[in-house]
């Protein structure tokens, strides 16, 4: 754990969609779960500006800082404050990355886009600036981290495989056979019987 307990959040905007509702339990979970202070650093608008308000201070590039300069002037602003370690959401942060990490502060990036969205939004240089300037980069499964290399090149030292959106309590994550127990009740089935999923 950091000793500072401050940490920078980068989302790529704040509309509603799965990105950025990961980023919004993430955010959420570094405030009350592991007591962080959190700036989070929004790239675009949308309507969950609002809900990311509720854990730390919101920085909106697209509205604040719509220049590299002023984007800068905001990271040595952070720095000031003593926020050294950033997490930075999606592909689309890459530029951010590169600029966080040219002001020395380490940054995870977190990757859930295949090839084909990268190359849609036309992004492949920021992939690269991620693949060349995170400290370590979480992709959320071996296939995006094996497809996110026809992208660009990476050091594997870095690269860690690591779900990414479960952020839902599992009661039942340390009792097993408590949950096998209440399913085979819950269909009627006898308590030694074996299911199978397909």
């Amino acid at each position: 754990m950091h000793a500072n307990k401050k940490i920078i959040y980068v989302s790529h905007d704040a509309h509603f969609h799965g990105a950025q509702l990961l980023s919004l339990h993430t955010i959420k979970a570094l405030k009350e779960n592991f007591h962080y202070s959190v700036a989070i650093i929004s790239i675009g608008t949308g309507i969950l500006i609002q809900d990311f308000q509720k854990y730390g201070p919101v920085y909106c590039l697209e509205e604040n800082y719509p220049t590299e300069e002023k984007v800068e002037l905001l990271i040595k602003k952070l720095l000031l404050k003593d926020y050294t370690i950033a997490i930075c959401s999606t592909v689309i942060s890459g530029d951010i990355v590169a600029l966080l990490a040219k002001h020395n502060i380490k940054v995870i990036s977190l990757i859930h886009e295949l090839p084909h969205l990268i190359q849609q939004y036309s992004a492949e240089g920021k992939a690269r600036n991620i693949a060349q300037s995170a400290h370590k980069i979480v992709f959320p499964s071996q296939y995006v981290y094996e497809k996110f290399r026809t992208i660009t090149q990476l050091d594997h030292q870095k690269c860690h495989i690591l779900p990414q959106g479960l952020f839902n309590h599992n009661p039942y994550k340390n009792n097993i056979a408590k949950a096998r127990n209440e399913l085979r009740k819950k269909h009627n089935l006898p308590l030694d019987s074996k299911i199978i999923l397909g």
